[in-house]
């Protein structure tokens, strides 16, 4: 090798390693949130920027399930949500709205204890931070943590954007822009969405799509119990089985969850079950329980031929990674709405709980375990959605990252934050007009009134 292709080397090796070299940056991640499911999508951004080499600390009122973490965690014990809530959301099956006030109200609770507790003003007190990424879900007063430690403030939120968390970076609504008094400190959000999800829409550079970050890019070895349990069921294949980390079997009614366990006890294929309580509702020599599993991990397996779920987003996303077809029983909240979406596009079938049989669900299972379009389906759409020129993960880093080098990030602001609402409505323009029309209408009548007035002279005149 000659001495400029050993320049041009070492030159090459020099760039790969400024690319890849990180100054560490104290990341503050505030997660207090009324359901476990939300943290799960929070914390895999932490786990992210912290596996990248930045010094993390993460603070939930949830305590941790993993022993082992690549970040500082610093759990609340603060009263959580009632379990009335979801029991009572489950058998009255209340209207939507209802059901989000009442999540809505519990977190601001579940905030405004965390925000308050001896820990986290010890924590505000002693500590600096460069950024601060808040699980939202309508806590804004937490925005002022992050002016607290005069740094750029990032959301991490676990749906696709709505009118709320799209006024916070001025990205459109589907049809107009929606007035509304906006924060303007948040610099970035990530969504847990992916556009192959559905609708198509404009979005501005602060609204960074993260879908799917909670799944690993390379699955973790399963317990050895489970991975025993789903190889040898290579004939008949699984079935996983959960019904989300919030439901338990208090908040169900006794007779569904016999009906659902005699179906299960019924079918030829290992049935592998997330059940919390102790007491398990149905013994079966095909049914497997569990206190917890490590979902992600499950549905990679080769074996698993069919996921049943109450359908909330993480795991149906999940599902969906994976290619594995489902058959939904949604509970409460956007369940019902989700499972739509999954039953509209083909990936599976939506139940309801409320006229749920033994005969509907065992049924049910069965067309979609015989009916490969609906594996078909949910297939080309995990084709589709892994597709990326970077993982969510990749992502998420990328832009915490950048915010952070050009502190906040003001330039990816959308104009829209500093309108007011004429402005934004385009009140201003639209009033001009409508006057400018106004002057030509009346000019012209006076034209033609005067022509009026001539003619009729003249008609006389001859007269």
């Amino acid at each position: 090798m000659n001495l400029s292709s050993k320049f041009v080397a070492f030159a090459l090796f020099c760039i790969a390693f400024n690319l890849n070299k990180v100054h560490p940056s104290r990341i503050l991640g505030l997660f207090p949130t009324h359901s476990r499911s939300h943290l799960i999508i929070h914390k895999a951004i932490a786990e992210a920027l912290a596996e990248r080499g930045h010094n993390v600390t993460v603070v939930s009122n949830h305590a941790p399930i993993k022993k082992t973490l690549h970040f500082r965690y610093i759990f609340l014990d603060v009263p959580t949500i009632s379990e009335n809530i979801f029991s009572e959301s489950i058998d009255k099956r209340r209207p939507f709205h209802e059901t989000l006030t009442l999540f809505i109200e519990a977190n601001s609770r579940i905030s405004n204890a965390s925000l308050n507790h001896p820990l986290m003003k010890k924590l505000m007190k002693e500590e600096s931070f460069d950024l601060v990424l808040l699980g939202y879900f309508m806590n804004d007063f937490l925005f002022g943590v992050a002016a607290h430690f005069k740094c750029p403030l990032i959301l991490s939120v676990t749906v696709r954007p709505v009118s709320t968390v799209n006024d916070f970076v001025g990205n459109p609504q589907e049809f107009a822009y929606v007035p509304k008094t906006m924060m303007k400190n948040v610099s970035l959000v990530f969504t847990a969405h992916h556009f192959s999800q559905g609708p198509v829409r404009p979005d501005v550079p602060a609204m960074v799509e993260i879908g799917g970050i909670q799944i690993k890019d390379k699955r973790d070895p399963l317990p050895e119990d489970i991975q025993k349990i789903l190889d040898n069921s290579s004939q008949n294949g699984a079935i996983y089985f959960s019904l989300g980390t919030n439901v338990y079997k208090n908040h169900l009614d006794p007779l569904k969850v016999k009906t659902m366990f005699k179906a299960l006890s019924k079918l030829p294929q290992t049935i592998l079950c997330k059940w919390s309580d102790e007491e398990h509702p149905l013994e079966a020599p095909n049914i497997f329980y569990r206190k917890w599993l490590p979902q992600v991990d499950v549905l990679s397996h080769s074996n698993i031929k069919l996921f049943v779920t109450h359908g909330g987003l993480g795991g149906i996303i999940e599902a969906k990674y994976h290619g594995v077809p489902m058959v939904g029983i949604p509970l409460f909240n956007d369940q019902y709405s989700n499972m739509e979406g999954v039953q509209n596009s083909g990936f599976g079938l939506n139940l309801e709980y409320a006229t749920l049989t033994e005969k509907i669900m065992r049924n049910a299972i069965k067309e979609v375990l015989s009916n490969k379009t609906y594996l078909e389906n949910v297939r080309k759409f995990s084709r589709i959605y892994k597709d990326r020129p970077m993982t969510a993960k990749q992502t998420a880093v990328y832009w915490a990252e950048y915010v952070i080098r050009h502190h906040g990030a003001a330039h990816l602001q959308s104009p829209a934050i500093h309108m007011n609402t004429i402005q934004l409505m385009s009140l201003d323009v639209i009033g001009f007009l409508l006057s400018v029309l106004y002057l030509i209408m009346k000019a012209m009548g006076i034209v033609l009134s005067c022509f009026k007035v001539m003619f009729s002279r003249n008609k006389t005149k001859k007269e």
